[in-house]
């Protein structure tokens, strides 16, 4: 029987690309501290009570800073509890070098303070839904969720379509420009663990670009709604 839980899926096409960064199987997800014991680490699927093993987990590690994370999502209830939990603890995230933060876990992501991603790692995010006869449907109340949560964050109404504009099957990938586009600040972390593709060349960039203009798209028509004037790159 299909889960009635909330969840960021994707679609055949972009899990494959997103597979071929991951490093290995996905599987429920693991929170452990990480070797340096400054961060502590999460990978894989995120599910309830995920919260509370983060929180288990912060209190085993000597001086944790950060939440690192690798995850191609999950359960949105479970990946709301563990961004307040992110939120209350004061920690940072961060995304290593080339690895992947997707759906659900780019929610706990945006509660990182500061927010980090290494060279040639992505974070993406888009609509939740439900699963309701083999189809994917979305979910009004946990949109509604969602947009709270990102309000709590500090995130404004245009981040918040920004980031929620994308169908259940697609995804919008947060690039450098929404830095100032959007006000989604994050840092560039050192250390990148895997040699980086060349300019142009790296097997996302080409779904990030389209992603990105359907959800500036989607911002831009709320402006005109709003009557404010759209924002273009600085």
């Amino acid at each position: 029987m299909p889960s009635s839980k909330p969840r960021f899926p994707f679609s055949a096409a972009m899990l494959a690309l997103v597979a071929a960064s991951a490093a290995g199987p996905c599987a429920s997800a693991e929170i452990k501290v990480a070797p340096s014991g400054g961060a502590v680490e999460l990978s894989g699927i995120i599910e309830p009570g995920d919260d509370l093993k983060l929180v288990a987990a912060l209190a085993a590690a000597p001086s944790p800073r950060t939440l690192r994370l690798s995850s191609l999502g999950g359960n949105v209830q479970a990946a709301l509890a563990l961004g307040e939990t992110v939120r209350r603890e004061g920690i940072g995230t961060d995304v290593p070098a080339r690895g992947v933060c997707a759906s659900a876990c780019g929610l706990v992501w945006l509660a990182g303070a500061p927010r980090a991603m290494g060279q040639d790692a992505h974070v993406g995010l888009h609509a939740a839904y439900l699963r309701r006869n083999g189809v994917s449907v979305e979910t009004g109340a946990a949109n509604a969720l969602i947009g709270a949560y990102l309000g709590r964050l500090g995130l404004d109404d245009r981040a918040i379509v920004y980031l929620t504009s994308a169908a259940p099957d697609e995804m919008t990938w947060i690039l450098p420009a929404d830095r100032q586009r959007y006000g989604i600040a994050y840092e560039a972390a050192s250390a990148p663990t895997v040699a980086s593709a060349a300019p142009g060349e790296h097997f996302l960039s080409k779904p990030m670009a389209l992603a990105g203009a359907i959800a500036s798209a989607a911002v831009a028509a709320v402006d005109r709604l709003l009557g404010h004037a759209p924002a273009g790159p600085r």
